[in-house]
Protein backbone atom coordinates (compact mmCIF):
# COMPACT_ATOMS: atom_id res chain seq x y z
CA UNK A 1 0.00 0.00 0.00
CA UNK A 2 1.41 3.42 -1.22
CA UNK A 3 1.12 5.52 1.71
CA UNK A 4 0.45 9.34 1.57
CA UNK A 5 0.41 12.49 3.84
CA UNK A 6 -0.96 15.46 2.76
CA UNK A 7 0.02 19.04 4.35
CA UNK A 8 -1.16 22.62 3.18
CA UNK A 9 0.21 25.92 3.08
CA UNK A 10 -0.16 25.85 6.89
CA UNK A 11 2.23 22.84 7.44
CA UNK A 12 -1.44 21.47 8.47
CA UNK A 13 -1.90 17.38 8.04
CA UNK A 14 -5.07 17.18 6.04
CA UNK A 15 -6.06 13.67 4.42
CA UNK A 16 -7.35 12.95 1.24
CA UNK A 17 -10.01 10.75 1.21
CA UNK A 18 -9.23 9.36 -2.32
CA UNK A 19 -5.72 7.97 -1.15
CA UNK A 20 -4.87 4.99 0.93
CA UNK A 21 -3.58 6.26 4.57
CA UNK A 22 -1.03 4.12 6.06
CA UNK A 23 2.28 4.22 8.33
CA UNK A 24 5.59 5.93 6.10
CA UNK A 25 8.60 3.72 6.30
CA UNK A 26 11.19 3.53 8.87
CA UNK A 27 13.71 5.86 7.11
CA UNK A 28 11.24 8.49 6.14
CA UNK A 29 9.80 11.97 7.63
CA UNK A 30 6.48 12.79 8.02
CA UNK A 31 7.47 16.35 7.65
CA UNK A 32 7.18 18.04 4.37
CA UNK A 33 10.58 19.66 3.40
CA UNK A 34 9.10 23.01 2.39
CA UNK A 35 5.46 24.58 3.08
CA UNK A 36 3.07 24.18 0.12
CA UNK A 37 2.11 27.46 -1.95
CA UNK A 38 -0.51 28.37 -3.78
CA UNK A 39 -3.09 25.88 -3.51
CA UNK A 40 -0.86 23.18 -4.02
CA UNK A 41 -0.33 20.65 -1.00
CA UNK A 42 2.87 18.11 -0.24
CA UNK A 43 2.24 14.30 -0.42
CA UNK A 44 4.32 11.95 1.21
CA UNK A 45 4.14 8.89 -0.75
CA UNK A 46 6.52 5.95 -1.53
CA UNK A 47 8.39 7.90 -4.27
CA UNK A 48 9.07 10.43 -1.58
CA UNK A 49 7.45 14.14 -1.22
CA UNK A 50 5.66 15.96 -4.26
CA UNK A 51 3.44 18.11 -4.91
CA UNK A 52 -0.65 17.93 -5.35
CA UNK A 53 -3.13 20.55 -6.90
CA UNK A 54 -5.67 20.77 -3.63
CA UNK A 55 -8.00 21.78 -6.06
CA UNK A 56 -8.21 18.64 -8.11
CA UNK A 57 -8.94 16.42 -4.98
CA UNK A 58 -11.49 16.18 -1.94
CA UNK A 59 -9.15 16.45 1.67
CA UNK A 60 -10.36 16.02 5.09
CA UNK A 61 -9.15 17.91 7.76
CA UNK A 62 -7.85 15.33 10.38
CA UNK A 63 -10.04 16.33 12.99
CA UNK A 64 -12.97 15.49 11.01
CA UNK A 65 -11.44 12.19 10.80
CA UNK A 66 -11.11 12.16 14.47
CA UNK A 67 -14.62 13.76 15.50
CA UNK A 68 -15.79 11.12 12.83
CA UNK A 69 -14.12 8.09 14.46
CA UNK A 70 -14.77 9.39 18.12
CA UNK A 71 -18.73 9.70 17.35
CA UNK A 72 -18.18 6.10 15.57
CA UNK A 73 -16.88 4.95 19.03
CA UNK A 74 -19.78 7.11 21.20
CA UNK A 75 -22.68 5.06 18.75
CA UNK A 76 -20.72 1.49 19.50
CA UNK A 77 -20.56 2.39 22.78
CA UNK A 78 -24.45 2.95 23.29
CA UNK A 79 -25.28 -0.10 20.78
CA UNK A 80 -22.88 -2.21 23.31
CA UNK A 81 -25.19 -0.77 26.43
CA UNK A 82 -28.17 -2.07 24.71
CA UNK A 83 -27.17 -5.59 24.47
CA UNK A 84 -27.76 -5.55 28.22
CA UNK A 85 -30.84 -2.57 29.03
CA UNK A 86 -34.14 -2.60 27.56
CA UNK A 87 -33.47 1.17 26.47
CA UNK A 88 -37.75 2.27 26.31
CA UNK A 89 -39.49 5.67 27.58
CA UNK A 90 -38.59 5.53 31.21
CA UNK A 91 -37.22 1.91 31.06
CA UNK A 92 -34.30 3.44 32.75
CA UNK A 93 -35.88 5.54 35.05
CA UNK A 94 -38.40 2.20 35.98
CA UNK A 95 -34.71 0.27 36.68
CA UNK A 96 -33.22 3.44 38.77
CA UNK A 97 -36.42 3.22 41.09
CA UNK A 98 -36.79 -0.53 41.15
CA UNK A 99 -32.97 -0.38 42.97
CA UNK A 100 -33.63 2.16 45.02
CA UNK A 101 -36.29 0.49 46.54
CA UNK A 102 -34.53 -2.66 46.79
CA UNK A 103 -31.85 -1.58 48.35
CA UNK A 104 -33.92 0.28 50.90
CA UNK A 105 -35.99 -2.92 51.84
CA UNK A 106 -33.00 -4.44 52.24
CA UNK A 107 -31.57 -1.74 54.26
CA UNK A 108 -35.16 -1.83 56.46
CA UNK A 109 -33.88 -5.67 57.16
CA UNK A 110 -36.36 -7.19 54.71
CA UNK A 111 -40.05 -6.25 56.04
CA UNK A 112 -43.17 -8.39 55.74
CA UNK A 113 -45.06 -5.30 54.31
CA UNK A 114 -44.87 -3.88 51.01
CA UNK A 115 -46.82 -0.71 51.16
CA UNK A 116 -43.63 0.99 51.33
CA UNK A 117 -42.32 -0.51 47.98
CA UNK A 118 -44.85 -0.70 45.27
CA UNK A 119 -42.37 -1.62 42.63
CA UNK A 120 -41.03 -5.10 44.57
CA UNK A 121 -44.84 -5.79 45.87
CA UNK A 122 -45.98 -5.66 42.16
CA UNK A 123 -43.19 -7.49 40.49
CA UNK A 124 -42.98 -9.93 43.01
CA UNK A 125 -46.80 -10.94 42.90
CA UNK A 126 -46.89 -11.21 39.08
CA UNK A 127 -43.52 -13.56 38.77
CA UNK A 128 -44.20 -15.56 42.32
CA UNK A 129 -41.13 -14.69 44.57
CA UNK A 130 -41.06 -12.97 47.53
CA UNK A 131 -39.96 -9.49 48.06
CA UNK A 132 -36.78 -10.72 49.90
CA UNK A 133 -35.82 -12.79 46.31
CA UNK A 134 -36.49 -9.99 43.98
CA UNK A 135 -34.96 -7.28 46.03
CA UNK A 136 -31.84 -9.51 45.90
CA UNK A 137 -32.19 -10.29 42.39
CA UNK A 138 -32.91 -6.55 41.51
CA UNK A 139 -29.19 -5.40 43.25
CA UNK A 140 -27.23 -8.36 41.82
CA UNK A 141 -28.06 -7.61 38.56
CA UNK A 142 -28.01 -3.81 38.97
CA UNK A 143 -24.02 -4.77 40.53
CA UNK A 144 -23.04 -7.09 37.39
CA UNK A 145 -25.05 -3.82 35.19
CA UNK A 146 -22.93 -1.36 36.93
CA UNK A 147 -19.70 -3.26 36.55
CA UNK A 148 -20.46 -4.02 32.33
CA UNK A 149 -20.88 0.39 32.23
CA UNK A 150 -17.87 0.15 33.64
CA UNK A 151 -16.06 -1.87 31.07
CA UNK A 152 -18.26 0.11 28.23
CA UNK A 153 -17.10 3.31 29.61
CA UNK A 154 -13.28 2.49 30.19
CA UNK A 155 -12.99 1.36 26.67
CA UNK A 156 -15.00 4.57 25.12
CA UNK A 157 -13.02 7.23 27.10
CA UNK A 158 -9.76 5.35 26.50
CA UNK A 159 -10.76 5.21 22.65
CA UNK A 160 -12.22 8.64 22.39
CA UNK A 161 -8.48 9.76 24.29
CA UNK A 162 -6.29 7.31 21.63
CA UNK A 163 -8.25 9.14 18.90
CA UNK A 164 -7.37 12.94 20.30
CA UNK A 165 -4.32 12.32 20.23
CA UNK A 166 -3.76 10.38 17.40
CA UNK A 167 -1.27 11.90 14.44
CA UNK A 168 -2.76 9.99 10.82
CA UNK A 169 -5.74 8.44 9.50
CA UNK A 170 -4.32 4.90 9.99
CA UNK A 171 -3.80 5.31 14.23
CA UNK A 172 -7.49 6.46 14.33
CA UNK A 173 -9.31 4.07 12.49
CA UNK A 174 -6.93 1.16 14.42
CA UNK A 175 -8.17 2.99 17.69
CA UNK A 176 -11.67 3.07 16.55
CA UNK A 177 -11.18 -0.90 15.22
CA UNK A 178 -9.84 -1.94 18.53
CA UNK A 179 -12.20 -0.20 20.38
CA UNK A 180 -15.17 -1.64 18.18
CA UNK A 181 -13.54 -5.20 18.93
CA UNK A 182 -13.28 -4.50 22.91
CA UNK A 183 -17.16 -3.28 23.04
CA UNK A 184 -18.35 -6.47 21.09
CA UNK A 185 -16.15 -9.41 23.26
CA UNK A 186 -18.35 -7.71 26.09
Amino acid sequence: MITHYIYDEHRLYIRDASFPVGITPDNSTTTPPLPAKGGFGQVFSADGWSYVDLSTISLVPLADVQQEASTAVDSHAADTRLRFITDTKMQVDVYNMKAAEAEAYIAAGYPASGSKYPLLAAEASATGQTKRQLADSIVATRSAWMSILGQIEGIRIAAKAGITSAVDANAITGIKQQAFLDLDAL
